[in-house]
């Protein structure tokens, strides 16, 4: 857009000099026309420069757009492993809680066994006791 403005107000400064030309100016006024000159010029030149660096700034659009891919996909793979950890956490828990409980009734089962045991050794202890 702004490219378009350097562009026609370019175009109107030929213009300019071209219709001044033609009307024949007179040396005088040459310090008119001389600064004329001198800023189509600059303008010329600023054209110029504009449109050497619009591939770059399209070039570096481009790859800041890809980057921004590389960083969706990325971030959308991170989401991926991190559900699955959930859920792999999730089912070792779970996992872990069965045989948690498997061993607390393990346990428990042992520990009425020794209860039974420690009785019958009492019992025994008992009865050497008594003789």
């Amino acid at each position: 857009m702004r490219n378009n403005r350097v562009l026609a107000l370019g175009a109107v400064l030929c213009v300019l000099t071209a219709i001044t030309a033609a009307q024949g100016v007179r040396p005088q006024d040459g310090d008119g026309l001389q600064q004329l000159i001198a800023e189509v010029r600059g303008l010329r030149v600023a054209t110029e420069r504009m449109a050497a660096s619009a591939p770059r700034v399209q070039l570096a659009l481009g790859r800041l757009q890809l980057q921004e891919q590389r960083i969706d996909t990325l971030q959308r793979r991170l989401d991926i492993i991190r559900d699955q950890m959930r859920a792999a956490s999730l089912g070792a828990t779970a996992s872990q809680k069965t045989e948690e409980g498997f061993l607390v009734q393990q346990i428990a089962a042992e520990q009425g066994r020794w209860q039974q045991i420690n009785q019958t050794l009492e019992a025994l202890e008992s009865e050497f006791g008594r003789r």
